[in-house]
């Protein structure tokens, strides 16, 4: 069986297939048209990238200077808070140790003895660490680490401040660990 179609029909057909070849050639120049502007956003966003890139490093100092004195106070105060919660942690342990409501007997003695047998070689430590990194076994007016001047006074007056407390401390627990025996 053979189809055989009329003149109106091939014309229809013909036309609804330059119809839809039309389409697609609109199709593919809109696709075209989209990405020519996409690309001209793309490198308009790049070309902005690159300039706000540059104000940046513009604005930024050319080279990144440290202040040793600043850098000298920070690693003071790092292995500040380092003891802090050491000294915190061993406080945590001592109360819960047995005993602490006995504060004349032997037990709570004992205790103390203990406390204080652990709080005196981390109080030393630190007392070292400041002699160390702040007097650095120099002449007062010798600098340290790259630190002197006013700023290496302040900061040596703070730490005998500190060193000074200690050394009370110490001498205080070794006073009642010689008294509880």
């Amino acid at each position: 069986m053979k189809l055989e179609f009329t003149e109106e029909d091939r014309d229809r057909v013909f036309q609804e297939e330059k119809a839809r070849h039309e389409a697609q050639e609109r199709i593919k120049a809109e696709e075209k048209a989209k990405k020519a502007t996409n690309a001209r956003y793309g490198c308009g966003g790049c070309l902005g990238l690159i300039v706000l890139l540059g104000i940046i490093i513009a604005l930024m100092p050319a080279s990144k200077t440290t202040d040793p004195c600043h850098d000298l106070a920070n690693m003071v105060d790092t292995q500040r808070e380092q003891y802090l919660s050491r000294i915190d942690a061993i406080k945590m342990e001592a109360k819960a140790w047995p005993g602490g409501k006995d504060h004349l007997g032997p037990r709570a003695r004992a205790y103390l003895r203990r406390f204080n047998n652990r709080m005196i070689p981390l109080m030393e430590e630190r007392r070292e660490f400041i002699f160390n990194n702040v007097y650095g076994n120099k002449n007062i007016d010798q600098g340290i680490h790259g630190c002197s001047g006013q700023e290496l006074y302040s900061l040596r007056a703070a730490s005998e401040q500190e060193m000074l407390s200690l050394r009370g401390f110490i001498d205080a627990m070794k006073l009642e660990i010689a008294g509880t025996h």
